[in-house]
């Protein structure tokens, strides 16, 4: 996850400013533990993901429950790459540093 967020920064920051954003997503911004061996916050927001799909969007919760989806195995990359997977790479280069 965090090489592709570092290929983003290195187009479009210099090497060092790329370096300090990493250091800023890593340690700032995302959960303690987010990048961790156990990934144990990712973890966690997996679960608050299907939690609140469970409560906004019970038929889909449902619908993926009996098809035997683990949504976590779709969802997971997205927030390990904060998103930046899923926008097109214009986007991509300007949205997640624009703050440093």
């Amino acid at each position: 996850g965090l090489n592709r967020l570092v290929a983003i920064a290195m187009l479009i920051l210099k090497e060092e400013e790329a370096f300090w954003c990493l250091v800023a997503i890593v340690e700032h911004i995302m959960p303690k533990d987010y990048f961790s061996r156990t990934l144990l916050a990712a973890q966690a927001d997996q679960r608050v993901l299907r939690d609140l799909l469970m409560e906004k969007l019970p038929r889909l919760y449902t619908h993926f429950e009996n098809v035997r989806v683990d949504l976590s195995l779709i969802t997971f990359n997205w927030f390990l790459t904060v998103f930046i997977d899923s926008f097109p790479i214009q986007v991509s280069q300007v949205t997640p540093f624009t703050f440093f």
